[in-house]
């Protein structure tokens, strides 16, 4: 017997003259198997199209994910923290060596060569794994839309984002405070933007995961 939410939602795609092969892609993306769409629209027939709501999801299913989809997540928030501060501490590093100034407030500044040599090495190191990381849990979400269920990764995806909120919000507040005391100049202007391009970069990228996680609510 043909589903209730698939027949609704055919009927209202058809009165929007919408092609079959689109509404079964939409179906098919929301998670609804190829025989519950089939038989919706066998049962439809002839008769008259009307308004429902959104695309119908099917009751909530099992998630298929394993234990190496969670260990995987894992690995790429860790790559993504390592690879992002010693990213920081390089910028700053070659900030300091061409544009040398007094920064109160940036630990940056103050680094030694040994610490710089290390962040390079990080970065050698993670910036391939969160590379491969991020592709295959990229490609693996889009065969398994139920791996954006899997709890790793949405309480990862919260402290990142919680974490580069924060550290945004204390950079603006620094370097407010700093002005405010005479003591900016182009040493601490150019950090102040290195913190706030990374930190902000990587909370747009998991804000807009949020955002996207919520439209598709598999």
């Amino acid at each position: 017997m043909a589903n209730s939410s698939i027949i609704d939602y055919v009927k209202k795609s058809l009165s929007e003259n919408k092609t079959e092969a689109d509404i079964r892609e939409n179906l098919i993306h929301a998670g609804w198997d190829e025989k519950s769409v089939n038989e919706g629209f066998n049962s439809i027939g002839n008769s008259v199209p009307t308004p429902p709501s959104d695309v119908p999801h099917p009751p909530k299913a099992a998630a298929y994910t394993s234990a190496w989809d969670a260990f995987e997540h894992i690995l790429l928030f860790l790559s993504l923290y390592t690879m992002a501060t010693s990213f920081g501490i390089i910028l700053g590093q070659f900030v300091d060596k061409w544009l040398p100034g007094i920064n109160e407030y940036g630990a940056l500044s103050a680094l030694t060569d040994y610490l710089l040599q290390g962040a390079i090495a990080s970065l050698i190191v993670t910036l391939p794994l969160f590379i491969f990381f991020h592709l295959d849990v990229n490609k693996r979400t889009l065969k398994n839309p139920q791996l954006r269920n899997l709890k790793v990764r949405r309480v990862f995806i919260y402290i990142t984002l919680f974490y580069t909120f924060i550290d945004m919000v204390y950079t603006l507040i620094t370097t407010i405070f700093t002005y405010l005391k005479g003591n900016g100049g182009a040493n601490f202007i150019l950090h102040t933007l290195i913190a706030l391009l990374i930190t902000g970069t990587i909370f747009a990228y998991y804000l807009h995961q949020v955002k996207e996680d919520r439209k598709i609510h598999v």
